[in-house]
């Protein structure tokens, strides 16, 4: 659930101005069976527009996951504090993706600190 959820937001990020169908909305080409979620706005709206109605798996993730147990240690080490402050630096440069992990925290209720980590679940998994 996890992996969809983050591969979710990801492509979302990566769609471009701010639209995003998911699910099987009728009209759309979609399996009807799943749920329908449609979501458009800014970045910033397209994200808490996912945190709202994704808040209670994302919480059951970053406090029950063994990932988000390592993710958190990894966090609290010197090394990790350094590597998360060079991968916010160069995220600055594409500000639609900080705007989106804004609205995710600001919709789901976990900090920015903590979605940002998560987003960087690969890359950390490298180090």
């Amino acid at each position: 659930m996890l992996s969809s959820l983050l591969l979710l937001f990801v492509a979302i990020i990566a769609a471009g101005p701010c639209h995003a169908l998911l699910g099987g909305c009728s009209g759309h080409g979609g399996d009807k069976r799943l749920p329908c979620l449609s979501v458009s706005g800014s970045y910033y709206e397209v994200g808490r527009q996912l945190g709202e109605k994704f808040r209670d798996e994302i919480h059951d993730v970053y406090e029950n996951s063994h990932h988000a147990h390592q993710l958190k240690m990894f966090d609290e080490t010197a090394s990790g504090q350094a590597y998360l402050k060079r991968w916010l630096a160069a995220a600055e440069k594409h500000p639609s993706i900080i705007e989106e992990l804004k609205g995710i925290a600001d919709g789901s209720g976990i900090s920015l600190h903590k979605v940002f980590l998560y987003h960087c679940t690969a890359e950390v998994s490298l180090v």
